[in-house]
């Protein structure tokens, strides 16, 4: 294709040029071909750009109808998978028939997700699928499910054995409504497309479907009539080859795939530049007919007949053969060219650069056209030289800008190309060779990390930024980098959204532990009984269904109830909360650390997380419990409990609290200009074992994208160090986590 723009612009170059209008270019495969003519065509600069049109594309492509309609029969096909329901719901014409707005399809993806939808309409489909007949996970159970959120607000009193999920109020109601319409939409078409069908029956089925899914809107109103057209026809076709039988959707649809993606129905010559599949506007002539893509088994395809195909199975006189109606297609395209042909393909291999035939159409109509132009045997290795063109295999190559000697078929109006390969030829200065060989010893010594994000410490923080909160410090030191980015610079770096999962859970996950522990956490702490705490989580989703799901789901409850329960014992005597506040000198500025301390009782303070217990935990409650100890209120014990799915870590009073705090807030001011070499984890890991420890939890060797190194504020904050498990990493974790090492009593450890 570059090499093709190239030549375009010389013929517009030479004597008498064709017009843009007067130039046909076809491939054998336009759907791989389509973005690199956009790649190439669309990108160049105005002085280069040549108007061209891209025509004759598959319909289920371009034409957003089509596209919506084929995916709406897919679909019905299918087990109406939660993501390919969404997906069907985002499309331009389906959304427009509901009349959905993007917040409205924003709500109805995590309704979705919160409900527990993962695959089938109702029981019933789930049968279908030799299932049994439950509505778990189904769009039915996901609906009930959310019209009780609706009817009860947050109330998660179980209602015929389900709770209520995601909670939509107010204004959310119509397109709660509407997704019921859309699914109920869904099981209708599904009723009838189940049971096979003649030909009117289809074109009466389809058309409805069209019309009750899809809206019939000015933006698209060809695009409609043109899904109409091929339904029609799919019918004349059915009754002139005299189909009395009825059909199955699935051949419905591959035959109506077929009828909308024929390039014959979408090729049509454009006032520019036309790109075409090669089976369109073969008959037209132009000036200028142009055939790339020309690799041999490319055209004529080498297809292979089908297993069921009863004509290969039986051969006779007459039978149509592909291969020859493509010959004939390629004959037309010769006889189309008023002025001058032209045919490219891929002659070296990517593999070893070895020579590749090009099709075998071409090669015999260049060894007629060698015959025909040359008197004798002895002349037509001359005249196939000035027949086929030989080009680089890179556009920057210096064989298309030498001004003189070389072929002048082989030129490129690439300026940009031309000026870096002037002054490459211009000879180095010594101190430029100097440098050179700077940055390759430099190259030698280490990879390239790309520049610094950081190459400078930021300003110190003005004054207001001097009195700090503990849930700050807290936040800097359990994520240093992304607390600077986003506090210092307001870059806030957006995770990556799941899928929409579509297979519901067949073993619990730690997801679902955390969800069923956030509804029954507050029961349990109530003093519920183990009866109504099993019945509380059988009316939720979270668990997978079935015997093994059964007794995970009660060995969870019952651990849930012995957290409750240690975790009400140390909440026997609760304190008023506690403010304090604690100066610190830096550098000859005033900070000011304040905070307030809830869940303070009497044995101390009692904090919790229903998960097993991680370095975070460690790290949080450790500079909670030192602002408890520099600033003890009266009639609380300098102690703290940190109750954790796996067990309870203690600490203990600690004298020394003020000056650690001290050295926090030194790292808090730091923290607030440059990235700090302290990564929890990886810092925890390396504190309690050593630093082959730490890097194996930095980079994770069993399992790169799980490394804490893969953390985006980490990989952006740290560009450019070679590696931040340096001395300065070592130093900060003695000291920010080896005095919490030495001093909590944790039998895990």
């Amino acid at each position: 294709l570059e090499v093709l723009h190239d030549q375009l612009l010389m013929m517009f170059a030479a004597a008498n040029p064709p017009s843009p209008s007067e130039i046909l270019v076809v491939t054998p495969r336009l759907e791989e071909t389509a973005p690199l003519i956009d790649a190439v065509f669309g990108t160049v600069p105005e002085s280069r750009r040549i108007p061209y049109a891209i025509t004759g594309q598959p319909q289920r492509e371009v034409n957003p109808v089509a596209r919506a309609f084929d995916a709406l029969l897919a679909l019905t096909a299918s087990r109406h998978a939660a993501s390919a329901v969404f997906d069907l719901l985002m499309q331009e014409p389906i959304a427009a028939r509901f009349r959905l707005g993007a917040e409205d399809l924003e709500s109805i993806r995590s309704w979705i997700e919160a409900s527990g939808i993962r695959w089938a309409l109702d029981a019933e489909e789930r049968k279908a699928f030799d299932l049994p007949a439950t509505a778990d996970h189904t769009f039915d159970d996901g609906l009930q499910r959310l019209f009780l959120a609706y009817a009860m607000g947050e109330n998660e009193t179980a209602v015929g054995g389900r709770i209520g999920a995601a909670n939509p109020e107010g204004q959310q109601a119509a397109a709660l409504g509407t997704f019921w319409r859309f699914i109920e939409e869904l099981r209708r078409l599904r009723h009838e497309c189940r049971r096979p069908k003649d030909a009117p029956g289809w074109r009466d089925a389809l058309n409805d479907a069209l019309a009750r899914f899809v809206a019939e809107a000015v933006a698209w109103a060809e695009d409609f009539r043109a899904v109409q057209a091929a339904i029609g026809e799919l019918h004349e076709r059915m009754q002139r080859g005299g189909l009395r039988a009825t059909v199955p959707l699935d051949a419905i649809r591959s035959a109506l795939g077929e009828l909308l993606d024929d390039p014959a129905r979408g090729g049509v010559p454009t006032g520019k530049v036309t790109f075409t599949s090669i089976t369109s506007l073969r008959n037209l002539p132009y000036r200028v007919v142009c055939a790339i893509g020309m690799n041999d088994g490319v055209f004529p395809t080498a297809g292979r007949a089908l297993e069921f195909d009863l004509i290969a199975a039986a051969p006779r006189r007459g039978d149509r053969q592909r291969r020859y109606d493509e010959r004939n297609i390629f004959l037309d395209l010769v006889l189309a060219a008023r002025e001058r042909l032209y045919l490219s393909y891929t002659g070296r291999s990517v593999r070893d650069n070895s020579r590749k035939p090009p099709s075998v159409l071409v090669a015999e109509l260049l060894d007629s056209a060698v015959q025909a132009c040359s008197a004798d045997a002895s002349g037509e290795d001359a005249v196939r030289r000035q027949l086929v063109v030989e080009h680089p295999l890179q556009p920057f190559s210096t064989e298309y800008f030498i001004a003189a000697g070389g072929d002048s078929r082989r030129r490129s109006f690439h300026a940009e190309y031309c000026e870096a390969l002037q002054q490459k030829a211009k000879p180095p200065s010594p101190a430029a060779l100097a440098i050179k060989a700077e940055e390759d010893d430099a190259d030698e010594r280490a990879p390239d990390l790309g520049l610094p994000f950081f190459p400078a410490p930021l300003a110190a923080p003005p004054a207001e930024w001097r009195t700090v909160r503990l849930e700050q410090l807290r936040a800097l030191l359990l994520y240093p980098c992304s607390y600077l980015l986003r506090q210092r610079l307001g870059i806030e770096l957006a995770e990556r959204g799941e899928e929409l999962a579509d297979d519901e859970p067949f073993l619990p996950a730690n997801a679902s532990r955390k969800a069923l522990a956030q509804r029954l956490l507050p029961a349990a702490l109530e003093g519920s009984g183990e009866e109504a705490l099993i019945a509380l989580a059988r009316a939720g989703n979270e668990f997978p269904a079935g015997p093994l799901g059964e007794a995970a789901l009660l060995a969870e409850v019952r651990t849930l109830r012995r957290f409750a329960q240690a975790l009400r014992e140390d909440r026997a005597t609760p304190l008023v909360p506690h403010a304090g506040a604690l100066p610190f000198p830096l550098d000859e500025e005033q900070w000011r650390l304040e905070g307030t301390l809830d869940d303070l009782h009497a044995s101390g303070l009692v904090r919790h997380r229903y998960d097993d217990v991680r370095p975070s935990d460690y790290l949080a409650g450790w500079i909670d419990h030192l602002f408890l100890c520099a600033t003890l209120p009266a009639g609380a014990a300098p102690a703290t409990r940190w109750h954790s799915r796996n067990g309870v870590y203690t600490l203990g009073p600690y004298p020394e609290a003020k000056a650690r705090l001290a050295e926090l807030m030194a790292l808090y001011r730091e923290g607030l200009q440059r990235p700090l070499h302290f990564f929890p984890r990886t810092s925890w890991a390396y504190v309690v074992g050593d630093l082959k420890d730490a890097r194996n939890k930095w980079f994770a060797y069993w399992n790169p994208t799980y490394g804490e190194s893969q953390y985006a504020p980490y990989r952006l904050a740290l560009r450019g160090i070679q590696d931040p498990l340096d001395e300065r990493f070592v130093e900060l974790a003695d000291r920010v986590l080896a005095p919490l090492c030495k001093h909590v009593s944790d039998p895990r450890l």
